[in-house]
């Protein structure tokens, strides 16, 4: 019996409580001033940094676009790139034996000039001094001395009245060599020795 006193009297106190007014629940505690933000201010913030990852996220873009152009780019040329470099290389080897030709040609014309081995076919007696002049601008020549083998000749030139005939012919080579060797020089290229 002394439990169901009990069990009647904590009904009895929950039936009382239960007519009276709900308490209402305890006020929030209200936040410190620096942690309080205005809704505007966090929502400016948050369309900021959308605008920011945006950005990033177009320039990266951007930028895989750019390397995939300019390799795109790259692959396209390649070919022109190794066609050229063929051309090229066809065009110094071809350079290389117009030179080689014009060497070989100047050396024969050396030979003629001076009859194989160096010495000159007219007799000692005759036009010794032309003869000199004309060695010592062949020498000059293959000295890789071409203003000094055009001086030498010039003088030659300038008195070619009075020398015979069978003289005129090898200045006339000899100024072929050396306008040869200038143009040559002047192009850039290497004149060979003789």
């Amino acid at each position: 019996m002394k439990k169901f006193l009990l069990a009647s009297a904590v009904l009895s106190a929950l039936m009382v409580g239960c007519d009276d007014e709900p308490t209402p629940p305890p006020a929030p505690t209200p936040e410190p001033a620096a942690q309080s933000e205005p809704a505007e201010t966090r929502s400016i913030q948050t369309q900021a940094k959308d605008l920011v990852n945006e950005g990033k996220q177009a320039v990266e873009s951007a930028v895989q676009e750019a390397r995939e152009v300019g390799q795109a780019v790259i692959e396209e040329a390649k070919p022109h790139i190794k066609a050229a470099t063929t051309q090229l290389k066809e065009g110094v080897s071809q350079v290389k034996d117009g030179v080689s030709q014009a060497a070989d040609a100047v050396k024969d014309q050396v030979k003629q000039l001076t009859g194989g081995n160096g010495a000159s076919n007219a007799s000692a007696d005759e036009q010794f001094d032309y003869k000199k002049q004309i060695e010592q601008a062949l020498n000059y020549l293959k000295q890789d001395k071409i203003d000094l083998a055009d001086k030498t000749l010039a003088a030659v030139e300038a008195r070619k009245d009075s020398i015979p005939e069978s003289y005129h012919a090898r200045i006339e080579v000899v100024r072929t060599m050396i306008d040869n060797a200038r143009k040559a020089r002047q192009a850039g290229l290497s004149v060979p020795r003789l």
